[in-house]
């Protein structure tokens, strides 16, 4: 059985395939590029070197928001449209759990956080066993740094917002906080990847047309078709 990971709800463009237990490849881009023009082709490459045909693919995985909007709809219309040719079903990831799913191993609680502009921060707050324990949100970010103030700590920060925001952070939670390693704030397509296998493997599936993605606000065109009614 083989998953394929797709995430492009990030500065990040991600693809990676898996299998029951095992990683087996990815490519992951952090070239500041358009994820449409480079999606597909990097899709292709992987598949080329591990020798790999779409009809191998029992499920694909997705990362559903938040962030990037333009982004998340590149990414959703790929799942849903090789799934629906495939027959496949689809695995719904949020962006946030597959950032805190980069941070096991390290000791204590993981705030991931994406910049959202606008002054504000897409973030969520996880135990030590990765599980959620404030949910993902869309927040200024002094507001979110504050709620975790009281926090025993330590807490690991990751994301591209962490380093956005880390004079802040330190002011706010002093050496409590900790900024991980760059390697591990970059997103991975491969955490998509396993979260995906294990919901697999859960039944946690949804077919190609259920699959929606988590803005948690509303986009621009949104808000300037609203200001006009």
């Amino acid at each position: 059985m083989h998953i394929l990971a797709l995430d492009a709800s990030t500065k990040t463009l991600g693809v990676a395939i898996a299998t029951e237990d095992t990683l087996c490849g990815e490519i992951n881009l952090n070239v500041g590029k358009t994820h449409s023009q480079r999606l597909l082709p990097v899709l292709e490459n992987l598949f080329v070197q591990m020798e790999l045909s779409l009809r191998d693919i029992s499920a694909i995985a997705v990362t559903v928001g938040p962030g990037s909007f333009t982004g998340l709809r590149i990414g959703l219309a790929t799942a849903k449209g090789l799934a629906q040719a495939l027959a496949i079903p689809v695995v719904p990831i949020i962006t946030l759990d597959a950032l805190a799913f980069k941070a096991r191993g390290y000791t204590g609680f993981c705030a991931p956080v994406l910049d959202a502009r606008k002054n504000e921060i897409y973030c969520a707050f996880y135990d030590s066993n990765g599980q959620n324990i404030f949910l993902p949100a869309a927040l200024p970010p002094a507001e979110f740094f504050n709620l975790l103030s009281d926090c025993p700590g330590p807490i690991n920060f990751l994301g591209d917002g962490a380093k956005m925001y880390w004079p802040q952070i330190y002011d706010t939670l002093g050496k409590k906080a900790i900024l991980l390693p760059e390697e591990s704030r970059l997103f991975m397509a491969s955490a998509v990847a396993m979260l995906g296998m294990a919901k697999l493997q859960a039944g946690e599936v949804v077919q190609p047309g259920d699959l929606l993605p988590v803005y948690l606000r509303a986009s621009e065109a949104e808000v300037r078709r609203l200001a006009h009614e």
